[in-house]
């Protein structure tokens, strides 16, 4: 039976990061983003001569209105590839600015932020809503969400898009705000921001490797993990530091090279002949491929 599956052995492969950062404003988000690229890159070795990281394999989407440039070359971040990403925020813009970035030479994108294509000017629910607006169709809902240009296919192709890039991806989400009222231990009543939730589609911060809600002090709570060497604990007990990017970086390409699996799950070539004649190009290429010898 023809199939599109393979069995093989499971081996750990290396892979690229699939990071999601998400907090109130001011947590942090695209310091920590910083961070944790700063660290991925000394993992891979770009650095310069004199032992910096060269930030010239960082690039950062920013829908934030130029926000992220206040880190640029600040003595602990250097200048870093920026792209200015202005509304409409249409989730096919965001696969064009991944693209682009990835033409730069950038071995980690920031996207930040990635809510912008949910619930900002031109992104999934307002394309939703106009769709459903000017729909002559009894069922609005279906006219807005469905179909291959309604907003759950525009969202997950960006999504499977982002994900299937050859680069390291850090996106951060914005969250929707609840203030409370805290007394201290002297009884002053001093209000407290909190983060409720990711501005984006429920289910998004699960769709990344690692998902880590910042605090106010910069500490984080892991809400996705999927890499064994993370303490938790530490985590909510000290800030996040390039330290753990340079960790990271390390421990995910400590896997087996993934070229190296794909030929050592090639069928056999010893002594295996196709007795046929090959007349076209495709075939040739199969053979090639299995490095079977042709007849």
């Amino acid at each position: 039976m023809n199939s599109k599956f393979v069995v093989s052995k499971a081996k750990r492969e290396q892979v690229k990061a699939r990071i999601g950062l998400t907090g109130a404003t001011n947590t942090g988000k695209t310091w920590t983003a910083l961070l944790i690229a700063q660290g991925l890159l000394k993992a891979e070795g770009y650095v310069t001569e004199d032992g910096k990281v060269d930030w010239s394999k960082v690039c950062v989407i920013d829908t934030e209105r130029k926000r992220a440039l206040f880190y640029a070359d600040n003595g602990v971040f250097g200048e870093f590839l920026h792209i200015d990403f202005p509304a409409p925020y249409h989730p096919e813009d965001y696969i064009e600015a991944v693209q682009v970035a990835q033409q730069s030479g950038a071995k980690v994108i920031i996207i930040d932020s990635i809510s912008h294509a949910w619930n900002g000017t031109g992104g999934v629910l307002e394309i939703v809503s106009e769709k459903t607006l000017n729909s002559k169709s009894k069922n609005q809902f279906n006219e807005g969400w469905g179909g291959k240009e309604g907003g759950t296919a525009l969202q997950n192709k960006m999504i499977d898009k982002i994900l299937a890039s050859p680069c390291h991806i850090i996106a951060t989400f914005r969250q929707k705000m609840e203030y409370v009222q805290e007394k201290d231990e002297n009884g002053k009543t001093t209000i407290t921001k909190l983060g409720v939730k990711p501005v984006q589609r429920d289910d998004l911060e699960y769709e990344f490797d690692i998902t880590l809600k910042l605090n106010n002090d910069h500490t984080a709570q892991v809400i996705k993990n999927t890499v064994d060497f993370i303490d938790e604990k530490e985590f909510t007990a000290n800030p996040i530091t390039s330290k753990f990017g340079e960790e990271l970086g390390k421990y995910l390409s400590s896997g087996a090279d993934p070229s190296a699996l794909k030929e050592e799950n090639k069928l056999p070539s010893n002594g295996v002949i196709i007795k046929t004649i090959v007349t076209t190009e495709g075939a040739r290429a199969i053979a090639n491929y299995y490095g079977v010898e042709i007849m």
